[in-house]
């Protein structure tokens, strides 16, 4: 019996061994270079599958890139050459007036570049030709009246014609339109008789005949003696022939 009791304790303490041994925390030696081993290296990796890199930006704060698409509003232009996202890069990303200067939209002149060429000046924060700009004629802020124009940065009268168009000449000191105009049909001038109408440069139409003569295509005709109208529209007499009386003899 004391052999029984004795066995029984010795199985009692090797489970008690065993189960010890599986819930003690696993035991780390340190390399001589002092980094923890191998074992404990996996068991400290935390993965985070669900994490996003961030966007990558530079000392300086600003957001790097390789193309527009990878700024944002504000800074929407990609500067290639430093890989960062700037106002704009070209001239054609500022508004009318402004310039492209150190990857900001600044005026084109005055905070800008002075302006370039012979009588160009900054009025208004815009480079102005002076020598013909009716707002600032010779000098900035110098504008011209009504009915003047710049010319050689001087304001003189405005020319009758000066605003013509391609498709109109100048009669009278009047732009008109020859291909439409019944007092200038086809050339100054040339007035349409009344009830005419000019098409296309042509005066049209008959108008008012004069007594004893008739309408034919647009055209006052004689039927009494016209050879290419005798007696009525169109009647026309033969080689030789005459129209007397509206008759062919």
């Amino acid at each position: 019996m004391a052999t029984s009791l004795a066995l029984s304790c010795r199985t009692a303490l090797s489970l008690s061994l065993l189960l010890s041994a599986a819930c003690a925390p696993p035991v780390v030696t340190p390399r001589e270079d002092g980094s923890a081993g191998l074992d404990a290296a996996r068991e400290s990796a935390v993965e985070t599958p669900d994490s996003q890199p961030e966007a990558s930006t530079g000392n300086d704060g600003a957001a790097r890139c390789t193309m527009d698409s990878d700024c944002s509003a504000g800074l929407a232009r990609c500067d290639r050459a430093s890989g960062r996202c700037v106002a704009c890069t070209d001239n054609a990303h500022c508004i009318a007036g402004m310039r492209c200067v150190e990857f900001v939209c600044q005026p084109s002149c005055g905070a800008g570049p002075a302006c370039m060429g012979d009588s160009v000046q900054c009025c208004s924060d815009a480079c102005v030709q002076t020598q013909t700009s009716a707002e600032h004629c010779g000098s900035c802020g110098n504008r011209c009246a009504a009915g003047q124009v710049c010319q050689s940065g001087r304001c003189v009268a405005e020319s009758p014609c000066a605003r013509c168009t391609a498709a109109q000449m100048c009669c009278s000191d009047a732009c008109v339109d020859l291909q439409a105009d019944n007092n200038n049909c086809g050339a100054c001038g040339n007035r349409c008789l009344s009830g005419q109408g000019c098409r296309a440069g042509v005066c049209v139409g008959c108008g008012p005949c004069p007594p004893g003569n008739s309408c034919c295509s647009g055209v006052c005709r004689n039927l009494a003696t016209d050879v290419m109208s005798c007696g009525m529209c169109g009647a026309s007499c033969a080689a030789g022939q005459t129209c007397v009386l509206g008759r062919c003899q």
